[in-house]
């Protein structure tokens, strides 16, 4: 790889920096450092916090075996799942099992174990990653990016030839390169424990209601994570100052509760946005942005964590191909990834035109207009 002599205004210098040090960002620098590239990760945490995000169908799995991860894994806080159960305006939960598949499994994932896993691994292979830091601006500087960001003791500026958007549904890095965030409804999360009364296996429970629909990942300990999606406006009208009329709908209207029984409370319970989201242009010169920064799916589709390890991997390759001097590597990028997004549309409005009448709250309706 070609050394190259620092900027006279910056404190290193890096073929590639990522902003963002999620799973999509972590994929990216492992890939590019397999590739031989130098690489700086700046991330705003120290993997401590929860992050949303738990179920790895098997697509992911096999994508962590395409970045040679499996071991990651082996980790005894996830969960092996061998099949997804769905209560689709029933009264009975039908399972998908995952046997068919090329691994046959999915995993539940803990996190931020999961996140620290790849860390790790990413800190082996040479990416220099800086924790607790927050980007700040962003300048090109002739063939150059210098992307300034607030350390733990000081401001810092790095000189690349490259930059990566990994900053999640934000999208930061992107919109101050003049890219659009286009959003297409305002799906939030609002998840808690659950505690059943009987045993669970590992796995998932999806779950339709009126106002919008539950989700339960279970692990092989027997914890669970309850989350019920909803659009903001609902959540603030019918649930944020009554919880306890969400925990009502838990205990008299759900399949899950009438066969798990158990308990949940939604007093202290997180709330995040889960909305479908797309940039107006996923890369530029010298630039591209991946996972949620580039797009963002409905949960509904469990396909948010395979999606962060694949654009993690496409986008090094695609960054390897335009420092070499091929000038349709972006667009071919950019394509790609519309073509994904142009999937994933037609996949979520089947899910949601399923109900058809007595859509009271507007939830189910305003999906199927979009």
């Amino acid at each position: 790889m070609t050394t190259h002599n620092p900027s006279p205004n910056a404190n290193r210098e890096f073929d590639v920096v990522i902003w963002g040090g999620g799973i999509a960002g972590l994929a990216a620098a492992i890939s590019l450092r397999r590739l031989g590239y130098s690489v700086a990760v700046i991330e705003r945490s120290n993997y401590e916090r929860t992050r949303p995000g738990e179920h790895l169908p098997p697509s992911g799995v096999r994508n962590l075996e395409k970045l040679g991860l499996s071991d990651v894994l082996n980790n005894r806080k996830h969960s092996k799942c061998y099949r997804a159960h769905s209560a689709w305006w029933s009264d009975t939960f039908r399972s998908l099992d995952y046997i068919s598949s090329h691994v046959g499994h999915g995993y539940n994932l803990r996190r931020p174990q999961f996140d620290r896993d790849l860390f790790e691994v990413a800190e082996t292979v040479g990416a220099e990653i800086f924790l607790r830091a927050k980007p700040v601006t962003i300048a090109a500087a002739g063939n150059q990016w210098q992307t300034h960001f607030f350390g733990q003791k000081e401001t810092t500026t790095l000189a690349s030839r490259f930059v990566v958007d990994a900053t999640g549904r934000s999208a930061s890095l992107a919109r101050k390169l003049d890219a659009t965030l286009h959003v297409a409804d305002d799906l939030v999360a609002v998840s808690t424990q659950y505690f059943s009364s009987h045993q669970m296996e590992p796995g998932i429970f999806v779950e339709s209601s009126d106002d919008g629909w539950w989700y339960c990942a279970v692990f092989c300990d027997g914890e669970a994570l309850l989350s019920f999606f909803t659009d903001l406006d609902i959540y603030s009208r019918k649930f944020s100052k009554q919880k306890h009329d969400l925990e009502r709908n838990f205990y008299t209207k759900t399949v899950l509760y009438s066969k798990f029984g158990g308990h949940v409370r939604f007093e202290n319970a997180s709330l995040c946005s889960s909305r479908t989201q797309y940039l107006s242009t996923f890369s530029g010169k010298g630039w591209v942005a991946i996972g949620d920064a580039a797009m963002s799916f409905d949960p509904l589709s469990s396909a948010g964590i395979s999606k962060a390890l694949a654009h993690g991997i496409l986008s090094a390759s695609t960054i390897d191909y335009s420092l070499d001097g091929y000038a349709g590597a972006l667009e071919i990028y950019g394509s790609k990834l519309r073509n994904d997004f142009s999937s994933y549309l037609e996949v979520r409005n089947d899910f949601y035109s399923i109900k058809t009448k007595d859509d009271r709250s507007g939830f189910w309706t305003r999906r199927r207009m979009k």
